[in-house]
């Protein structure tokens, strides 16, 4: 009798360890579900209900899980073809089927994208579907941008492909037209006379120096453009920097009488690159140079509003039509024409003065009147206190 008891006993024990053990599993496994980062929802095969839901719907839908209970998956999803009640085993195989780029309604009504893994399992001759749901908005939005990039990177490959044909083009009718001048030079320099000899040679320099001018600017996009020039900005005094600037260009300016007006406060202070902003002005005094009368004035001032100095450089030329003022600072299209005196020239300086001037988070605009001349003006930061 007592080893009867002692064995009942035995088996009493063994029961209810074998429950703990069980009760241990599925708390661990309650744990693991709760604390999943995405969505588990199982439903019901048959009617579609939503039989159980972890504890990730808060942060993705806005619903407790004791909200999604008894409730339809069609509630919850944003029009979904995908019936649930249809799935078999067969369907899903091994690792389940995968729905991508769905979207969910939280509870406030916005959506968002998710993907959907579905499994099924059978329970109690009920068929119940198992749906693993992954909120994949950065995913989706990281997608857009890598898209749009690589779409703006297309795109610019497209327009400097276009770029370097026209500038190709500029450089090779330069070239012909030099080595034109040089022929006619040598080859009938005794037939010519002393003022057609003159005549020659200061085409000759004219296009020489254009063609300078444009190799040294297109060598300063394309080192901007591979990104081998620093960006170094420093507080520097104005008037300082660029006084060197517009002496050096007053020689080339004499040669049509022109006489350039320094107006530059002596107390202005940027925030700038020096070689970047020098390069910017140099080119701005070299286009009004060759768009401005003979005996004309070019004005160069600056003044200071709130944090950036607006940098302007004035002529009194020839002006530029209407229609060509939004092309002057587009890569892909000849916006240039010859100076008052035949100068030549491609635009490209105008370009560079774009890239400098948005180094420094700056903007460049052009205001103009047929026939009255034209005003750049160009934002640079202030000397920050």
């Amino acid at each position: 009798m007592e080893a009867d008891i002692q064995k009942l006993i035995k088996r009493q024990y063994e029961v209810v360890e074998k429950l703990r053990i069980c009760t241990s599993k599925v708390d661990k496994y309650r744990h693991m579900f709760n604390e999943a980062p995405d969505l588990i929802l199982l439903i019901n095969g048959n009617d579609g209900k939503i039989v159980e839901a972890n504890s990730a719907s808060i942060q993705l839908t806005q619903y407790t899980p004791e909200e999604l209970l008894g409730t339809h998956y069609s509630d919850l999803f944003v029009p979904l073809d995908y019936d649930f009640s249809d799935a078999t085993p067969e369907d899903v195989k091994m690792y389940g089927h995968v729905v991508s780029s769905r979207e969910i309604k939280r509870k406030d009504g916005t959506k968002f994208p998710v993907d959907l893994t579905i499994n099924t399992f059978s329970s109690n001759n009920d068929k119940i579907i198992v749906t693993f749901i992954r909120d994949i908005t950065e995913r989706i939005e990281g997608e857009k941008i890598l898209e749009e990039t690589n779409q703006k990177l297309e795109e610019a490959n497209a327009t400097k492909d276009k770029f370097f044909t026209i500038i190709g083009h500029d450089i090779k009718n330069l070239f012909n037209v030099l080595i034109g001048f040089s022929d006619l030079l040598y080859t009938d320099y005794n037939d010519l006379s002393e003022d057609e000899k003159k005549f020659f040679i200061q085409r000759i320099q004219h296009i020489s120096k254009n063609s300078n001018d444009l190799l040294e600017n297109l060598l300063h996009w394309a080192r901007s453009q591979s990104g081998n020039i620093e960006f170094k900005p420093a507080n520097l005094n104005l008037s300082d920097t660029l006084s060197g600037t517009i002496e050096l260009m007053s020689p080339q300016a004499e040669k049509k009488e022109i006489t350039i007006k320094n107006q530059l406060s002596d107390d202005i202070v940027v925030k700038a690159d020096k070689n970047m902003l020098v390069a910017i002005v140099r080119n701005l005094i070299n286009n009004a140079i060759k768009y401005s009368d003979r005996k004309s004035n070019i004005i160069i001032s600056a003044e200071v509003i709130k944090n950036e100095t607006y940098i302007s450089v004035t002529d009194f030329g020839v002006g530029i039509p209407e229609n060509a003022i939004n092309s002057l600072f587009v890569i892909d299209k000849k916006a240039s024409r010859e100076g008052t005196e035949q100068e030549s020239g491609t635009g490209l300086g105008l370009i560079l003065c774009k890239e400098f001037v948005e180094r420094h988070d700056g903007e460049i605009s052009v205001e103009s009147e047929e026939g009255s001349g034209s005003t750049f003006t160009f934002t640079i930061p202030s000397k920050q206190i």
